[in-house]
């Protein structure tokens, strides 16, 4: 009896532990987020299709596994913070990470391929090596 007691109280820890970290699992892949930060003016047409046709596609595609800070350069902080990462501080500008995307075809050709990869933790492959997508972030000094 007291086997039978033991092998019980063992199954249901071992289940426990099990589930448990399981259900940790799937809690931080339903948490994880891709974060991006896009530089844009308000005067830019290419700003503004990015903003009005192609974004509204990207939230209702990834909801909240997608968030985006949306800086107008017209303010001097903002237009600041894009010459560190553009120092043409042309619009529009994506920040993802350490990956900088350069305009309008960019943006819609890149971003969702890597979100879709940093979304299952892996590294973004850029789809086109010989244009410089990938731009080291410049240290401030």
């Amino acid at each position: 009896m007291k086997r039978l007691i033991y092998f019980i109280f063992l199954f249901a820890f071992l289940f426990g532990f099990a589930s448990a970290s399981f259900c940790k699992q799937v809690g931080q892949e339903k948490e994880k987020t891709v974060k991006a930060i896009l530089f844009y003016s308000s005067h830019c047409g290419a700003c503004m299709y990015i903003e009005e046709n192609y974004l509204p596609k990207v939230f209702k595609k990834y909801g909240d596994k997608f968030q985006l800070l949306q800086k107008e350069i017209s303010d001097k902080e903002n237009f600041e913070q894009l010459l560190v990462i553009n120092d043409r501080g042309s619009v529009p500008t994506m920040k993802i990470g350490d990956i900088v995307l350069i305009g309008r075809d960019k943006i819609e050709r890149e971003l969702e391929p890597i979100i879709d990869a940093l979304l299952k933790g892996e590294t973004p492959v850029l789809t086109n090596e010989k244009e410089q997508i990938v731009i080291p972030v410049k240290k401030k000094q």
